[in-house]
């Protein structure tokens, strides 16, 4: 029995561990900016005052959500948007992430023209 359980334990630990370090898809209607500054209530991206939604969440490098108090200033984010402009949703990107949006918006562009 002990056995049986210590197997199932460890199979769900490395199919947990494996759908961590998955790459992270962000949505195709977001912007690339610098979170200069974040709090309850209010927040800057690339030095512009911005209007945080009533539900808005930040979710970190591990894709976690982030509590206000533990945003890092003048991070790299990928963020959306509501209909009225709000601020929605906040990813704080890694160095690698940061690149691969970069290129994604790079392609965007080249295939517009």
């Amino acid at each position: 029995m002990k056995k049986s359980f210590a197997v199932v334990l460890a199979v769900l630990t490395l199919f947990v561990s494996a759908f961590a370090l998955a790459d992270r898809v962000f949505p195709a209607n977001g912007q690339l900016g610098v979170l200069n500054s974040y709090q309850i209530g209010a927040l800057t991206i690339d030095d512009v005052a911005r209007t945080p939604a009533a539900a808005i969440r930040v979710y970190g490098i591990n894709n976690l959500m982030v509590p206000a108090q533990q945003v890092p200033e003048d991070a790299d984010v990928w963020y959306v948007t509501e209909a009225n402009g709000n601020v929605w949703k906040i990813w704080l990107l890694t160095p690698s992430e940061l690149k691969q949006q970069k290129a994604v918006i790079k392609q965007q562009k080249n295939a517009e023209q």
